[in-house]
């Protein structure tokens, strides 16, 4: 890891509450701040730490703007009393409501499988790669899904073919 990769995080940090700083009603800087801190949970931050910061960050941005999907997903996954229904209840109106709302479907994708419902994160990731065809998401979501149902060999047959696809230069 280059120390430019090891100061990333708290590059983003700074960055965002300088534009937290000039906006404080700018809901997705909240948002991203609770990527930026879930993502160093255990690694760079105590996981506990991280944790809590993701929640308060994630929190702020929902109390901003509600249809955040990321917020949404960071808020309840980072929630020790995690209400995994109301979550779920939650991102299913957001897709409902915005169905091309990538973001949305991948955060209802990802918390799916978290919670083993791996049929329908693998079905959500195919309308990610309907969505997109052309983005890794979808591709990395619906091998998630598999590798998490059990289903080795079809999750590495997808990587595989993603990788192939994809053109390195």
């Amino acid at each position: 890891q280059t120390a430019s990769e090891r100061d990333a995080p708290d590059r983003a940090q700074r960055l965002l509450d300088q534009a937290i700083a000039l906006d404080p009603e700018f809901a997705q800087a909240y948002e991203l701040k609770a990527a930026v801190y879930w993502f160093q949970s255990g690694s760079l931050i105590d996981s506990p730490t991280a944790q809590a910061l993701a929640y308060a960050a994630a929190t702020k941005a929902l109390e901003l703007d509600p249809t955040l999907a990321g917020a949404r997903s960071f808020a309840g996954t980072a929630n020790p009393d995690w209400n995994w229904i109301e979550e779920f209840e939650a991102l299913e109106e957001l897709v409902r409501l915005q169905p091309t709302n990538v973001r949305a479907l991948d955060s209802l994708t990802y918390d799916m499988i978290l919670a083993g419902y791996f049929r329908e994160a693998i079905d959500n990731a195919e309308r990610l790669i309907e969505l997109e065809p052309l983005a890794h998401l979808g591709y990395v979501r619906r091998t998630d899904a598999l590798f998490a149902a059990g289903r080795d060999e079809d999750a590495r047959a997808t990587a595989l073919r993603r990788s192939a696809e994809f053109d390195y230069d």
